[in-house]
This record gives structure tokens, C-alpha cells and sequence, in this order.
């Protein structure tokens, strides 16, 4: 089928996006998505299907902005 020090160019298209959802304490949660659509030769479709596409969603957590105070 393919060599192994066979090299394709392989282009991929992503869009998303991520809310922050609520805090508690001083941690944060966000939420997300994204999905990607990617452009492959055709010689790949047998391995990958004619129109590859892949989709996440997460949950992120994260520590809030910390404040501080300053003197002087």
C-alpha cells in the first residue's frame, strides 16, 4: 500500500470556542467545543474516508485571576 517514509500533505480547518461556565471558590469552569474538517489526498480515502472530520468538547478547569494588593 504505502511505504513507511511515505510523506502527505494533510491541511485541516478548525473552529471552536469555550464559555466560561461559572466559579466557585477560586476556581474556574469553562466549557468548549470544536471541530475540525481536514483536507487529505485521495490516495488516503481508503485509510481515512473521502471527508475527515473530527469533534471535541471539554470542561476546563482553571484557577480564577488571583488578587493583590499593593503598597506604597
Amino acid at each position: 500500500m504505502f511505504e513507511s517514509h511515505d510523506i502527505f500533505n494533510i491541511h485541516a480547518f478548525t473552529l471552536g470556542a469555550g464559555y466560561d461556565l461559572f466559579e466557585i471558590r477560586n476556581t474556574r469552569i469553562a466549557g468548549g467545543a470544536q471541530w475540525s474538517i481536514y483536507d487529505a489526498p485521495e490516495s488516503l480515502n481508503n485509510l481515512y474516508g473521502k471527508n475527515p472530520m473530527a469533534m471535541q468538547v471539554y470542561l476546563r478547569i482553571y484557577p480564577s485571576l488571583m488578587k493583590t494588593t499593593r503598597k506604597m
